[in-house]
């Protein structure tokens, strides 16, 4: 896709974005479904109706092809984030932009069952080589967005200045990961049941800001 550094071919990239939209496509719901160990390049290659040999002119094996769908998720989640960026509003209060974050990663959801549930397969699953590593990548993703709104919020006085705005980044990370695999990591086996997020996680992700909310609020 346009704009991405990511571990395929060049041929990969000579595509057409239409095919190579289908092959992510294809791919995503090959690993989210199955798992890395499980996963199937025979299986994608039927799916898509190409030779054998075509696939690994785009990428060199499984593990490539792997950590491009998975870059290509972060790519995802970084667009999301930027989304709840430009619904900040100068008057926001940090907790404010907190809960824009939060209903941003519940839209992300919604919107792409598919990569949460890929990210679920992963986050479970054992005998993954680089499973810390990518793993990590999406929560610092998180906690890169965080901080420095934690920060300003410091600076403003609506947070105490005796706060780690690395260790609440980590803790408010946490929590929204946590709430979206209590609510809809056991609906996810059908993509239409994960899109629809229950009324009531956005209830208690406003419940969650509250608490955090008397924690450090200034």
């Amino acid at each position: 896709m346009r704009g991405l550094i990511l571990p395929a071919k060049r041929t990969f990239y000579n595509l057409p974005e239409e095919k190579q939209k289908k092959i992510i496509d294809v791919a995503v719901k090959e690993f989210a479904g199955q798992g890395y160990q499980q996963a199937s390049i025979n299986n994608i290659i039927a799916h898509l109706g190409i030779a054998k040999g075509s696939m690994y002119q785009y990428f060199d094996n499984k593990e490539n092809l792997f950590l491009f769908i998975f870059e290509y998720g972060i790519h995802l989640v970084k667009g999301s984030i930027r989304q709840a960026e430009n619904n900040i509003r100068p008057d926001h209060d940090v907790f404010t932009k907190i809960r824009l974050f939060f209903s941003s990663s519940i839209e992300f959801v919604k919107k792409y069952p598919l990569i949460f549930r890929l990210y679920l397969r992963t986050l479970f699953e054992n005998g993954m080589p680089f499973k810390q590593k990518i793993i990590k990548k999406i929560h610092i993703t998180s906690v890169e967005y965080l901080v420095p709104i934690l920060e300003e919020g410091m600076r403003r006085g609506e947070i105490r200045a005796d706060c780690n705005t690395q260790l609440i980044a980590f803790m408010l990370d946490a929590s929204i990961d946590r709430l979206l695999q209590s609510y809809l990591g056991s609906h996810c086996e059908s993509s239409s049941i994960c899109a629809q997020a229950p009324d009531n996680l956005e209830k208690d992700v406003i419940k969650l800001i509250e608490m955090v909310k008397h924690g450090i609020a200034a």
